[in-house]
């Protein structure tokens, strides 16, 4: 019975090990796919639109790129 028992226990433990590995490796990965889309939307929506009125200077005005 000894035997059994030590054998039922290292196996609890390592079965234990993984499954904290398991959710830390989860967590980690969704704060990664978390922290690239607020990347990805902070590129995107931070992009400064010129006012198409107020510059007549054609040379130096930066062009746009895109318009509404």
């Amino acid at each position: 019975m000894n035997k059994y028992k030590r054998k039922l226990t290292n196996r609890n433990k390592t079965h234990n090990k993984s499954n904290e590995l398991k959710h830390l490796k989860s967590e980690i990965q969704k704060d990664q796919r978390q922290a690239y889309w607020n990347y990805v939307v902070n590129m995107i929506f931070d992009i400064p639109i010129p006012d198409q009125g107020v510059s007549h200077n054609t040379k130096n005005a930066k062009k746009p790129i895109f318009l509404h």
